[in-house]
């Protein structure tokens, strides 16, 4: 899948949109390092808000922390906020 203004993206995966100066996303990718299992990891991608602003705009990015999960190439859903990784499995399921 390419993501607009970014570039080409797992098929599946959760993308999350992040910013260098945002607190609870900092707190979130910690908890992606230390609690999430190698799984999960893999299919996480970042993007920094600052770096890419036309893509956070052509997705409707308000909010930091926000994941889209992507699933053969379409996005089916969103999450925003630092949410514990239980909800954030249950969202892949």
């Amino acid at each position: 899948m390419k993501l607009i203004g970014y570039g080409e993206i797992p098929d599946n995966c959760i993308v999350v949109f992040t910013g260098k100066y945002c607190v609870a996303c900092r707190q979130l990718e910690k908890r992606f390092a230390t609690e999430a299992d190698e799984s999960l990891q893999k299919l996480v991608k970042y993007v920094q808000v600052e770096d890419y602003p036309h893509t956070a705009a052509m997705y409707g990015i308000m909010s930091l922390p926000t994941m889209l999960f992507v699933k053969n190439g379409i996005i089916k859903s969103n999450i925003v906020g630092n949410v514990p990784l239980s909800t954030i499995r249950n969202e892949l399921k």
